[in-house]
């Protein structure tokens, strides 16, 4: 079971540091939902950091973690008022490691 919030908007610049950066989170939402985690590898830290997503990073390692796991995505609240946009989402066993 995996919780966080991701982009932030006390660290986008970019958005005057009133909102998340929503592109960022959705487009990463729907990569979870298609199982498609695993090109989270390749986003460079100017990526991250520029979308306010210090928390992003530990998806990252849990995206590594779960390789072969299916995630279902439990709720994601995408938001213009909060600080941050929030995910839950839980990888079940039965992996391709079968763990």
């Amino acid at each position: 079971l995996a919780s966080s919030g991701w982009s932030h908007a006390f660290l986008t610049e970019k958005h005057s540091w009133l909102y998340p950066d929503r592109e960022f989170d959705q487009a990463h939402m729907e990569q979870l939902k298609s199982g498609e985690q695993g090109k989270w590898q390749y986003l460079t830290n100017d990526e991250i950091d520029d979308a306010g997503g210090a928390e992003f990073k530990n998806w990252i390692c849990l995206a590594g973690a779960m390789d072969g796991r299916q995630a279902e995505v439990v709720e994601y609240l995408d938001t213009w008022i909060f600080n941050s946009e929030k995910c839950w989402a839980l990888f079940p066993s039965g992996g391709k490691n079968g763990n």
